[in-house]
Order: structure tokens, then C-alpha cells, then sequence
């Protein structure tokens, strides 16, 4: 009985605990540069996100650092 209930508890309670659904492997953006600027492209090479940044990193666990200088001129 004692194992059935710890199994029933991590079915369920474990995915919850795990946090968010992660993106597939296909649907990972990656930091290009064009002009200076630093934008995102996918796996395929479309641009996701327009080079608009100063600095971009690598996205890492759905997150990712990026740099835009307000006092260039």
C-alpha cells in the first residue's frame, strides 16, 4: 500500500515540482550579428528576432541576456 502511494505521489506531484515544459530541441534560438546589432535566428536560419540589440547571449533554461545601450547616440 505504502508503495503504490509513493508511486501515485511521484506521477503526480513530480512533473509538477519539475517546472515548466521545456522547448523542443528544433525550436532553440541562437545570437546572430548583422551591422553591429544582435538578433535571433532558428535552427533553419530564419531570423526569429530582428538584430536590434547591442549584445545577445546564448538562450539558456528559457532564458536568455541581452544589452541595449540607451546612451549611444
Amino acid at each position: 500500500m505504502r508503495r503504490c502511494l509513493i508511486a501515485i505521489l511521484c506521477f503526480v506531484v513530480g512533473p509538477i515540482l519539475a517546472g515548466p515544459i521545456r522547448r523542443p530541441a528544433e525550436r532553440a534560438l541562437f545570437p546572430i550579428k548583422d551591422n553591429d546589432q544582435f538578433g535571433y535566428i532558428d535552427r533553419k536560419g530564419t531570423v526569429v528576432i530582428a538584430p536590434h540589440y547591442d549584445e545577445a547571449r546564448s538562450f539558456s533554461e528559457g532564458m536568455v541576456g541581452i544589452r541595449i545601450d540607451y546612451n549611444r547616440g
